[in-house]
């Protein structure tokens, strides 16, 4: 998409690319959920260098960062963990966890709304977090350390140390 618009987008001097991302991107991964999750670095990443390559030729980029919205995200998710794997339990335990923010999460206007506001400001941040769970994982990512990141989403998910062993 980036290589059919580009050149327009050049000749023109200006244009916004925008990116649907998460703040998942941003904050270290619970087990489980790290395909999800790095995937979504991945885009948080090319954003930012995307900004830098482009802002000379008068283009944007915003990435929009929700956190927990009502969708159908883990009704459509793969399980590579079911049947008899080791791991049944915690992904019972990590999908739960996003089941439980989706389900209690804002509705999707808002992040519509977002992707508006930030095509229309100038000004505004290449990474835009969206509703209060997204900002509130971003805040915790950045001012706990990582022993206490692990904590808790051990604590948020539920996490117990697996029998003959210590947390």
């Amino acid at each position: 998409m980036l290589r059919a618009v580009l050149p327009a987008m050049r000749s023109r001097r200006s244009g916004v690319i925008v990116n649907v991302s998460s703040v998942a991107g941003r904050i270290p991964a619970p087990p489980i959920f790290w395909s999800y999750m790095a995937s979504k670095h991945g885009l948080s990443v090319l954003s930012d260098a995307l900004a830098m390559e482009l802002a000379p030729h008068g283009i944007r980029v915003r990435c929009i960062e929700p956190g927990f919205f009502k969708t159908p995200i883990t009704a459509k998710a793969s399980r590579p963990s079911r049947g008899n794997s080791p791991y049944r339990s915690l992904d019972d335990a990590v999908v739960a966890f996003i089941d439980g923010g989706v389900t209690g999460g804002g509705e999707a206007q808002e992040v519509a709304d977002a992707i508006v506001d930030a095509v229309a400001r100038d000004d505004g941040p290449v990474h835009v977090p969206v509703g209060d769970s997204g900002k509130w994982f971003l805040n915790q990512a950045q001012t706990l350390t990582e022993a206490e990141m692990t904590s808790l989403y051990e604590e948020l998910i539920g996490i117990t140390a697996p029998v003959g062993t210590t947390a």
